[in-house]
């Protein structure tokens, strides 16, 4: 995997020793990849090939199609207290799993305190 172009990961060695043809060679890699920066919807067919002592693997081909960038959702939350956009995100964030660059918190702060404190005044209950 070193050398494939935008693909990075770890390889891993369950050494399980092998001997052909008096070359010794160790198998059953497991491998894994991570392939970023493709476009949406697209289809796609990711190869893979191994080699070592005793050989080159037959090529392996996995295809693939990309799924649609999603528009997005808007939604309203109420609360009793300001509660910090930090803590309001990382729950988000593991309630819906999805990244927390995907979320945009609309209402500022301040915001929210100036409605707070406009709740709390004497003659004006909430």
């Amino acid at each position: 995997m070193s050398s494939a172009i935008g693909v990075t990961g770890v390889t891993q060695s369950a050494a399980l020793s092998v001997s052909a043809s008096s070359k010794t060679a160790q198998i059953n890699y497991v491998a894994t990849a991570t392939v970023s920066n493709l476009s949406q919807s697209t289809n796609y067919v990711f190869y893979a090939i191994s080699q070592n002592n005793l050989g080159t693997s037959p090529i392996l081909s996995i295809p693939f199609t990309t799924t649609a960038i999603s528009k997005g959702v808007q939604m309203t939350l109420s609360f009793t207290t300001v509660v910090n956009n930090l803590d309001l995100v990382n729950a988000l964030v593991q309630v819906l799993r999805i990244s927390p660059l995907r979320i945009k918190i609309l209402t500022s702060t301040y915001s929210l305190q100036t409605q707070q404190a406009a709740t709390t005044i004497n003659d004006n209950k909430p």
